[in-house]
């Protein structure tokens, strides 16, 4: 799956191709961020401490076992670094970034193992098994998955942890979409202190470009056991995040707090996400079930090339039928789903 949000030289009216926050950034986020540029005339706190206390309280860890970056895809490529993995299994269909990110250690044999399609592409119990036949040295996990968006179960993901630990295998969890999910209500089955205790050998991602609809600044953080921290800060760049981002990331944990906003939140993309699957299913493509901001279905060769001519924009997997647009406005998905009548009559 290429990436989304290539709109550049082309006459695209929605970008369905990125998946965001349908609500636009908040006061508290808009004022967070010109704080951030007023304060720009000096460089960024190097050793990160407000943004490391303010990630460590929200997570219910230590600052030790916090890193904040310059989003998901900085921090997914140092971890990748760190650990130096020999044989990577990727669970398919899956984010292309990590194939990307595994591009920097060229000794890397990646494996590809597909997910099935009935159980709506995404990692079940029964996959264990067969996944670790590979013997692989690393792991990705996404939850909620990309593409498919339905949440991993808790009981899931344990399993799935804990048959790592008994082999050796390094995890990394990408949550880069967690608060934009069902998930993001519910209270977890494990700490994440409790996580990273029982499995060292995991590294969790977070992004809030996509929470706080701000793809623009990049800013995210990792959550792992000390050494691995200090092990990852080693391969970044010293300053690896502006004071604009910091700024706007704190203020988006403590918006991350509000359950009223976030059921508010969710609750928004719930009904798009019912409007978007129903209509769909209308028109006859195979849509399957998501909990998050982003829908995954199978429709005709070229859709993508269609929609482009009528200035709309969607994630497609390249060489394959299938499908990833996000959940925009009611304006912009009625309108999508309009030109897809057109295009099927």
């Amino acid at each position: 799956m290429s990436h989304g949000g290539d709109t550049f030289g082309k006459n695209i009216k929605y970008d369905f191709s990125v998946s965001l926050n349908p609500l636009p950034p908040t006061d508290e986020i808009t004022e967070a961020g010109i704080r951030g540029l007023k304060d720009s005339v000096q460089y960024p706190d190097i050793m990160q401490r407000s943004i490391k206390a303010t990630i460590a309280k929200s997570e219910g860890t230590s600052e030790s076992n916090v890193l904040a970056g310059n989003g998901a895809s900085e921090l997914l490529l140092g971890a990748v670094r760190y650990v130096k993995p020999k044989k990577v299994l990727l669970l398919e269909p899956c984010y292309s970034g990590y194939e990307y990110v595994l591009g920097s250690e060229e000794s890397s044999e990646i494996i590809r193992y597909g997910l099935k399609e009935e159980n709506g592409f995404v990692p079940t119990l029964s996959d264990i098994d067969d996944i670790w036949h590979e013997s692989p040295e690393l792991i990705f996990l996404t939850d909620p998955w990309n593409p498919s968006g339905k949440n991993i179960p808790d009981e899931v993901i344990e399993k799935f942890l804990e048959r790592a630990d008994r082999e050796g295998t390094w995890v990394i969890i990408d949550e880069s979409f967690l608060l934009l999910s069902e998930k993001s209500l519910e209270k977890r089955s494990i700490s994440k202190s409790e996580m990273l205790r029982r499995f060292p050998r995991t590294i969790v991602v977070t992004s809030f470009t996509k929470f706080l609809a701000l793809p623009g600044i990049r800013m995210g953080y990792i959550v792992a056991e000390m050494s691995v921290i200090a092990g990852v800060k080693s391969l970044l760049p010293e300053w690896n995040l502006s004071i604009p981002a910091e700024y706007i990331m704190e203020a988006g944990l403590r918006k991350a707090e509000n359950r009223a906003y976030l059921e508010s939140v969710i609750k928004g993309i719930r009904e798009e996400r019912l409007f978007l699957t129903e209509s769909l299913r209308q028109l006859g493509f195979k849509v399957f079930d998501s909990d998050s901001c982003y829908i995954y279905f199978a429709g005709t060769p070229g859709l993508n090339e269609m929609l482009t001519r009528q200035g709309i924009l969607i994630r497609e997997f390249e060489g394959t039928q299938f499908y990833r647009i996000g959940i925009k406005s009611h304006e912009a998905n009625q309108y999508l789903i309009r030109k897809l009548e057109e295009i099927k009559e």
